[in-house]
């Protein structure tokens, strides 16, 4: 099963964002939003794609919660 990963917007152009979280800094597409985003906002991004915004708080409680998951080891 995959997952969304959760990270920080840091700066918004055009069609695409710089985000951080769940690793390096990267570039997502933000053709799947229909509303703009802003330098703070969360996002849920999955192949490359913000797929949808998260508050502050709501990206704080799915932190918290990923936490207490048992990690699974492939194969």
């Amino acid at each position: 099963m995959c997952l969304g990963e959760l990270a920080e917007v840091i700066d918004v152009g055009a069609d695409s964002a710089l985000v951080s979280g769940g690793g390096p800094v990267r570039s997502v597409s933000l053709l799947a939003l229909t509303d703009p985003l802003t330098p703070g906002d969360w996002v849920v991004t999955h192949a490359g794609f913000a797929l949808g915004r998260l508050t502050a708080e709501q990206a704080g409680e799915a932190i918290a919660l990923r936490a207490t998951l048992p990690t699974v080891e492939p194969g």
